[in-house]
């Protein structure tokens, strides 16, 4: 376990067994601020966790007075007079950061999810701006995590349907931008739409000539894909 004490904008790593906190020169953490004693605590950390005791001033823990030995844990705070010290456990906080992070994740794929469900609703029933803006919104909230770059392809998909339907060449701008800003290589069913739209509409193909070349410079697998579009130029 790794534990540090947070003191206003200090951090003091926890790093001996015995860790005495007060006002006087000697202490491994020291606060002069009024009410605060020269040797006030002493914290005592083992296998077995931490253990807080009063020795010369007032002091609580959780805004509880304690008068003896009291374990505390993550997150707790220790009361010298006015000052307020936290107890972090660094682990703690990695984990918490993890999970946090696993959980938004998760739910943002929910939420493409979601919209994928209800772009193709819009779609079957020819409520062609829904979709559009649904298209927009799950775009916007694609992340770089595996996870949700997974449905950059169906979203492309999605929009090059509402693309051909209308024969609008819009949605190809707004696949290109998705797409280099994550990064990313059409699959070839949003490629083929593509191409049959430019060869369709009176949209020029330039713009997707540009981007399949700097993606072939990039990614050498991409090349078989993209060949078709780099035909067009």
């Amino acid at each position: 376990m790794s534990h540090v004490l947070r003191v206003g904008p200090r951090t003091i790593l926890l790093d001996r067994p015995s860790f005495v906190i007060g006002s006087g020169p000697e202490c491994d953490c020291r606060i002069v601020a009024p009410g605060v004693a020269e040797n006030h605590v002493c914290l005592l950390q083992n296998e077995h966790g931490i253990r807080v005791t009063p020795l010369e001033g007032r002091t609580r823990v959780n805004d509880t007075e304690i008068s003896r030995a009291t374990i505390v844990t993550h997150g707790m705070t220790i009361k010298l007079a006015d000052v307020s010290v936290q107890l972090i456990d660094t682990e703690a906080i990695e984990r918490e950061r993890l999970v946090t992070q696993k959980l938004r994740t998760s739910d943002l794929v929910g939420v493409l999810a979601d919209a994928l469900d209800a772009i193709d609703t819009a779609i079957e029933n020819a409520r062609w701006e829904e979709a559009g803006a649904r298209v927009r919104i799950a775009g916007d909230n694609v992340g770089d995590d595996p996870a949700s770059r997974r449905f950059l392809d169906p979203l492309g998909e999605r929009a090059m349907r509402i693309a051909r339907e209308h024969t609008d060449p819009r949605w190809i701008d707004w696949i290109l931008a998705l797409s280099r800003r994550h990064r990313h290589v059409p699959a070839s069913e949003v490629v083929d739409a593509m191409v049959e739209l430019s060869r369709t509409t009176s949209w020029r193909p330039q713009q997707i000539v540009e981007y399949a070349k700097s993606v072939v410079d990039s990614d050498s697998e991409a090349r078989i894909r993209l060949r078709r579009l780099l035909a067009l130029g």
